[in-house]
């Protein structure tokens, strides 16, 4: 498998809650979403995956989502980073609920996660981008990359966190630009990044 990139349109439903209940009559509990749109967002993410790639992975992945919003008439344009409901990772849970079974045969094989969720500027539409990486380096196209830039970039983020360092260094950059931040590495003598 290589690098999944599509768009779905449409605007992003979270997850939300399952919510159980017993019918009167008794018998088993029935589980219902509390979200009315989720099971059309899902099947759109489902769709766009499948013409995206035909091939299902069951390695390890990286999933990067961006969710573009309709910014509410409330909201001077001003701001762009939507920091009010849905929440970004009930808007992730949708996104690899619809790619189980398409292009990954468990979400557990997400093993790292970038998601962020902005306002569709005049012109934009709403949805969601979603990029799905393979982390076995091979499978990527890259012998010796993706998995060891992964690997150095979590490192660094920890490694800021911990010390309380910021961006100065200019080692590491905001979470949000994801591997692609992590500068050029020497990894048994050979250049990467």
């Amino acid at each position: 498998m290589t690098i999944v990139d599509f768009f779905v349109a449409g605007d992003p439903v979270p997850q939300g809650s399952v919510r159980a209940f017993t019918p009167k009559r008794g018998g088993r509990p029935i589980l219902t979403s509390d979200n009315r749109g989720l099971k059309g967002w899902r099947n759109r993410i489902a769709t766009e995956a499948q013409r995206a790639s035909d091939s299902m992975t069951s390695g390890p992945v990286m999933v990067e989502a961006h969710f573009r919003l309709v910014r509410p008439k409330s909201r001077p344009r001003r701001d762009q980073w939507p920091d009010r409901k849905p929440d970004v990772d009930k808007l992730l849970r949708a996104v690899l609920d619809g790619l189980t079974g398409i292009l990954i045969e468990d979400d557990n094989q997400v093993c790292s996660a970038v998601a962020f969720k902005t306002y569709a500027t005049p012109g934009e539409q709403p949805g969601a981008r979603i990029v799905l990486r393979p982390l076995w380096a091979e499978e990527a196209g890259d012998p010796h990359g993706t998995a060891i830039r992964l690997m150095e970039y979590a490192r660094r983020a920890s490694q800021t966190l911990e010390e309380g360092t910021g961006d100065g260094d200019g080692e590491t950059t905001e979470i949000a630009s994801g591997i692609r931040a992590v500068p050029a590495l020497q990894v048994s003598g050979h250049a990467t990044g």
